[in-house]
């Protein structure tokens, strides 16, 4: 079943074998677009399956089956469309991290099957229960690298004893890029050992033998997949340009304009700064951060034989980029990249509404982050890992963002200031064109005239920053009841105009208006305020202080229109204020007339109302009432 399908955003689904395929169908579809975070499959996919969106596998079920373990681990390896050309090339290939649960269960003739097993890891059964053993370093640790980003291959494996050393090829062999490439892996990471390289990439010595000479990497899929399990973060892409190169095949999504800009733009670099004849580190600034970006040789060669992936192309767009945005003289080179990459991208450098606005932030820095798309993990706190369909990805795109149960505008909007701060724009300034699009957005105004407009707007304004401008249907903020479509809060924040009654009075309503907006981080002092405003408006009350009856009426006043909106309920929980009826020295008909009669029966009360709470120190109340009460 698939129980859980419709939970809030990011949780874990399972599957079970009676699944329609519409239905796996559609949750796949949701885990590209970002929507479910992990699946728990039981016999529903490990044959035929494509599950290339999937970055982590866990092994939880035991089999003695070689094959099923296999298919297993074959389905996350399988590539996305966005991953092999038309052709057959592969265009990239992400990191895929396996976590095995290993069960010493055994029976006389057989064990269980494990990933290790699969891929000739040597040791692994030495992890005792409860322990996290890292195949890498091949020692049990406290942390597993979640990602692959951190991935080395400095450490060897503890249990080669001995070294197999590969005889070199000659000169003219390593005249190819790929075939040298593969040599400085040996060299420098395996010290010239080819037994843990072949154990790394799960082949016999004979198969690597005849991949360091050259053969046995026809196929560019096998080869690549195979060989990028050694490398992760840029020399992935390295050797994708350099096999790109050695077959003379350009990435099907660079064309001749794409590596003409580039070359213009190097062009001239190479003019203010000389042939750039070594890997170069950029220094520049993105927003209030400082950045960097690497010019390396092997991607500029390969940008030089027009042989250049799309993520190389991406790298040296934004060192340019970055180079050029840093000087005044350099805008007008910097403009023509920019130029060149939105085009190239589908994106508009205009932007006339709030939300065009926002997105043209969001972009521009992206553009100087990543090179113009968000990678499968940006690294900025609050921004979840993306896949194609994640929402950050459709929205850098263009795609308009449908909010649903599943999407919540206040989930996107906190994911697009993560994104915006960590981009290095202001915090402020993030928070100012988030505010601008979700106005725009629920089509509110900005009006402030009048009291009760202006307690809106500062509700409003909280609301589109903390929730994207709809309250949830769970807040979590004390004194703010679960959201309902005929809730008057959110009657309110629409701009219906509140009608009281017997079941919703107006201490009801501004006591929830209250909490609401200080859940949201209004301040408490400026929300009460605010309110009285609103109240003194309602009730048409005057501010007159010129005498000393009207100081007192008016603090009286401020506190009712606090604690009960204006209105003091007939019966009231504070002690020593009476029922209140309709006989003439009653507490509301002071507050409501300012004339006072029976003094010695309203003063008490007056007193006990001033005081309850502590809205008010004593010996302040008791002056008020006393010069009060000399000037009657």
């Amino acid at each position: 079943s698939w129980g859980s399908y419709f939970h809030p955003p990011n949780s874990p689904i399972s599957g079970a074998q009676s699944t329609s395929s519409e239905m796996r169908t559609e949750v796949l579809e949701a885990v590209e677009r970002g929507e479910i975070e992990a699946v728990f499959n039981v016999d529903v996919w490990y044959e035929g399956a494509d599950l290339y969106m999937f970055t982590h596998l866990i092994g939880a079920r035991p089999t003695f089956s070689r094959f099923k373990k296999g298919q297993e681990r074959g389905r996350v390896n399988r590539r996305g469309p966005d991953d092999v050309s038309t052709r057959g090339e592969l265009l990239s290939d992400k990191p895929k991290i396996i976590f095995d649960l290993v069960d010493h269960y055994r029976t006389m003739d057989r064990h269980l099957m494990q990933y290790g097993d699969l891929m000739n890891v040597p040791d692994y059964t030495r992890a005792q229960l409860g322990e996290l053993y890292d195949v890498l370093t091949s020692q049990v640790t406290a942390e597993m690298d979640r990602t692959g980003k951190g991935v080395i291959h400095s450490n060897k494996r503890t249990s080669i004893t001995g070294q197999a050393k590969a005889e070199k090829p000659g000169a003219d062999m390593l005249l190819h890029p790929v075939a040298a490439k593969l040599w400085e892996i040996l060299e420098t990471r395996y010290a010239g050992d080819v037994d843990p390289m072949a154990l790394d990439l799960g082949i016999s010595m004979d198969q690597m033998q005849e991949i360091l000479e050259g053969r046995g990497w026809i196929d560019a899929r096998w080869f690549l997949r195979r060989i990028a399990t050694l490398l992760y973060q840029e020399d992935r892409d390295i050797l994708l340009d350099l096999y790109n190169e050695e077959r003379g095949l350009r990435d099907e999504k660079i064309t001749g304009a794409d590596i003409s800009v580039l070359l213009g733009a190097l062009a001239v670099y190479e003019e203010r700064e000389g042939p750039l004849s070594q890997t170069l580190v950029i220094e520049g600034t993105l927003g209030n951060q400082s950045v960097s970006a690497t010019l390396a040789k092997d991607p500029l060669r390969s940008l030089s034989m027009g042989t250049l992936s799309e993520e190389g192309w991406r790298r040296i767009w934004r060192g340019l980029a970055l180079y050029f945005s840093g000087y005044e003289e350099g805008q007008g080179e910097f403009q023509k990249l920019r130029h060149h990459l939105f085009m190239r991208e589908g994106w508009s450098e205009e932007a006339k509404t709030a939300g065009e606005k926002l997105l043209l932030a969001a972009r521009e820095g992206v553009a100087l982050k990543f090179g113009g798309k968000l990678p499968t993990f940006p690294g900025i706190e609050g921004v979840p890992v993306q896949s194609m369909r994640g929402v950050l990805t459709c929205w850098i795109k263009g795609e308009k963002i449908k909010f649903s149960r599943r999407i919540p505008s206040g989930h996107f909007y906190q994911e697009v200031r993560s994104l915006m701060i960590g981009l290095g724009i202001d915090k402020n300034g993030v928070n100012t064109l988030i505010v601008d699009a979700v106005f725009e957005q629920e089509g509110w105004d900005r009006k402030n005239d009048t009291p009760g407009e202006k307690l809106l707007l500062t509700a409003r304004e909280a609301m589109a920053s903390r929730f994207g401008g709809r309250l949830p249907t769970h807040a979590g903020i004390e004194g703010v009841p679960n959201n309902t479509p005929k809730l008057s809060l959110t009657r309110w924040m629409q701009g219906e105009k509140i009608e009281f009654t017997r079941n919703l009075t107006e201490s009801n309503f501004y006591h929830q208006v209250r909490s609401l907006m200080v859940g949201l981080g209004v301040d408490k002092k400026r929300a009460d305020e605010l309110i009285v405003d609103v109240v003194f408006e309602q009730e048409d009350w005057p501010w007159r202080t010129d005498t000393a009856q009207q100081r007192l009426l008016l603090a009286a006043r401020q506190s009712v229109a606090l604690k009960f909106g204006g209105r003091i309920p007939r019966t009231s929980d504070i002690e020593g204020i009476a029922r209140q009826t309709s006989e003439g020295f009653c507490l509301s008909l002071w507050l409501k007339s300012g004339e006072i009669k029976r003094r010695g029966y309203l003063f008490p009360q007056v007193r006990a109302l001033l005081l309850h709470e502590n809205y008010m120190a004593p010996e302040e109340a008791d002056r008020l009432i006393a010069e009060a009460s000399r000037e009657e």
